[in-house]
């Protein structure tokens, strides 16, 4: 399992993400645990779930190893797709790149400092 703990998003969302009014699919990847972490440069991302599934997420192709994606291919993605946008959006994970999110960047450079 990777290092990064199940987790449900917390409540300070990036700007224009409001729980309200949210359709189904977007609402469980923000309220469901998951951990995302990068499996490789080039945006594939592996979502575990709090059900021991793990799934596969290419961001760039915008697609996932679900069964929802594989037999729905659902408009704005499966909830796995969503909560790898939303974490990117956090910061939480490694961009595409793999490079780290600024805040984090900032941390290393903090605690490697003289």
């Amino acid at each position: 399992m990777s290092s990064q703990q199940l987790s449900a998003v917390p409540d300070t969302v990036p700007q224009g993400i409001a729980r309200t009014d949210l359709d189904p699919r977007t609402k469980r990847a923000l309220e469901e645990g998951m951990a995302v972490s990068l499996l490789e440069k080039g945006g594939r991302y592996e979502v575990r779930t709090a059900s021991g599934n793990w799934y596969e997420v290419d961001v760039v192709d915008e697609t996932c190893t679900c069964p929802d994606w594989e037999y729905r291919t659902p408009e704005g993605g499966c909830k796995h797709l969503r909560r790898v946008d939303v974490e990117l959006k956090l910061g939480r994970v490694p961009r595409p790149d793999g490079r780290l999110p600024e805040q984090a960047r900032t941390s290393v450079n903090q605690q490697n400092a003289p």
